[in-house]
């Protein structure tokens, strides 16, 4: 406004060099101010991200096993990198750029006021009536971003469940199969982003379209009154100046509260996950948990009963037994009789309805699980074998000398397998073991067991990917390596029943046989069970 109304009426060089120089200062230290408020955005986007994703983490190995059912790990992935990290975004950075936004409307909206109250006027006018428009927009957004987020959680589960399966897949010669699936949820995914691009694409039209019908408005009222004097060339000049100020920050707070409808869903989604509530609440962390002494006398479990919620079948009902140090006790019964719930509420995944379990005398219910847990070692028989080397696998993150790993690996008889391998313990599996056969598997499982010296092992068909010669090697190695450890064998085979002490007959969640191997092996409830197995002796 100086510049041009001065040299309208004549000003010296001086005078324009000077005023220059003045906004050639301003516009650097606003340059300055900015890179140091972005610089400050950035690192707290990264804190906070990091915070939040590491508490959420956290809070999922820690949840029950029915969350997993319930929730596809390519989901359980979408939220926790790509939305997570839009929701860190907007609540450092997104706010932050709010504030500056809003400052910056009240200045520029003060500075205009006081060069030409009237064009102020004329040009709040639209831009206040674009907020109401939006409204509209903000609505059917909200349920347009759910859809997209949820097809993206689709395509994340799509890509997980193939190459976690990919040696099955390329053994039924199903690529094709799959690729049309997969190609079918990307389309799905398509449809939900482009539906919400052309309501993102008319939203940005209309403050488009505003914004120049207001330069439009501004240009004839504030050219009328510069030919009548009311005010200015330079007036007019600066005032579309701070005009265009505003109307970016203008337009970017409508485009901010339209974001805000993505946060919801992204906020109502990470949510659901921090509110599902913990397998067992009282949970410590491994620097807080007491001590558990190894077991020393006996395992006992006391008219034992669960049921898993919202389920009628299914879980355990008056379940006795006693299993001493040193110990045997094979469990066996049909698929759903009730042998991994007692894997699962030995390891306090959950705890009994009815009745109690004792170690050493001292209800497990008083014990913290993690403590409880290094003294226990289970094997599943849905062996997982993650990306890493066969030592990775084997050391499963605990710090122990290679002398002992080298032990575990041949306790479990797998000294053997890595002198075929080149780099032996080195030896990469690929993902999710995809180069090892089933019986590696399970060695590379038992070794891990081992690893941790446990006063009870807990082994779900341990043997059932071994031939005959490797499994007779095995339980010699277990029988000369672990003498004093307690065994829980559940199984559906005869060769590894006739390993144990004992034998209990599970039927329907319930205990209907249990006593000295010989004897339950003559009794009528196993020959029940045989024939419903159809095993041959």
């Amino acid at each position: 406004k100086v510049l041009i109304d001065g040299i309208l009426r004549g000003v010296t060089e001086e005078f324009l060099v000077k005023n220059a120089l003045g906004l050639a200062g301003m516009g650097i230290g606003y340059a300055f101010f900015s890179v140091i408020c972005m610089r400050n955005r950035l690192f707290m986007n990264l804190a906070l991200e990091k915070e939040i994703r590491t508490r959420l983490f956290w809070h999922l190995t820690r949840v029950g096993k029915d969350f997993y059912v319930r929730n596809p790990s390519g989901d359980i992935i979408e939220r926790l990198t790509d939305e997570l990290q839009e929701m860190t975004w907007f609540a450092s950075s997104g706010c932050f750029r709010l504030y500056q936004i809003m400052l910056r409307i009240l200045f520029v909206t003060g500075v205009m006021f006081s060069l030409a109250p009237r064009l102020t006027l004329y040009a709040l006018a639209p831009l206040v009536a674009i907020n109401f428009i939006q409204q509209r927009y903000r609505r059917q957004y909200h349920g347009l971003v759910k859809q997209v987020r949820e097809m993206a959680s689709d395509v994340s589960s799509a890509i997980e469940r193939c190459f976690s399966g990919i040696s099955v897949i390329q053994a039924f010669a199903r690529e094709k199969e799959q690729g049309d699936k997969f190609k079918e949820i990307l389309d799905k995914r398509r449809e939900a982003e482009l539906a919400l691009i052309r309501l993102e694409a008319k939203s940005h039209a209309l403050l488009i379209f505003m914004a120049e019908a207001v330069f439009v408005i501004i240009l004839l009222a504030g050219g009328r009154q510069v030919m009548d004097g009311t005010i200015t060339l330079g007036t007019l000049v600066a005032f579309n100046t701070y005009l265009a100020m505003l109307i970016y920050p203008g337009s970017e707070r409508a485009w901010f509260f339209l974001r805000i409808k993505r946060i919801e869903v992204t906020v109502e989604r990470l949510r659901q996950y921090e509110e599902t509530p913990l397998a067992l609440p009282a949970l410590l962390t491994d620097a807080t948990v007491p001590t558990v002494e190894p077991l020393r006398h006996a395992l006992v479990f006391e008219n034992v009963g669960y049921r898993y919620p919202g389920e009628r079948k299914g879980g355990v009902e008056g379940i006795s037994f006693r299993l001493a140090q040193g110990r045997r006790l094979a469990l066996v019964g049909r698929i759903g009789s009730g042998k991994s719930t007692l894997a699962e509420l030995l390891l306090r995944l959950y705890d009994p309805a009815e009745g109690r379990i004792l170690w050493d005398g001292r209800d497990l219910r008083e014990l913290d699980p993690a403590a409880l847990r290094k003294q226990i070692s289970f094997v599943p028989q849905d062996v997982q074998v993650f990306s890493d080397t066969i030592r990775g696998n084997i050391l499963f993150g605990r710090e122990v000398p290679e002398e002992r790993v080298a032990w575990a690996a041949r306790s479990a008889c797998l000294d053997t397998t890595l002198k075929e391998w080149e780099k032996g313990l080195g030896q990469e599996v690929g993902t999710r073991g995809v180069t090892l056969s089933g019986g590696q598997k399970q060695r590379v499982a038992l070794a891990r067991a081992l690893l941790g010296g446990p006063s009870l092992l807990i082994l779900d068909d341990p043997t059932s990917f071994l031939d005959a010669h490797t499994e007779k090697e095995l339980w010699d190695n277990l029988n000369r390596e672990v003498p004093g450890t307690a065994l829980l064998i559940l199984t559906h085979r005869l060769a590894t029943v006739r390993q144990a002490d004992e034998v209990g007959i599970l039927e329907q969640g319930r205990l209907v046989a249990l006593g000295p191997r010989e004897e339950v092996l003559a009794s009528e409830a196993f020959d029940r069970w045989r024939a419903e197995e159809g095993t041959r002796n």
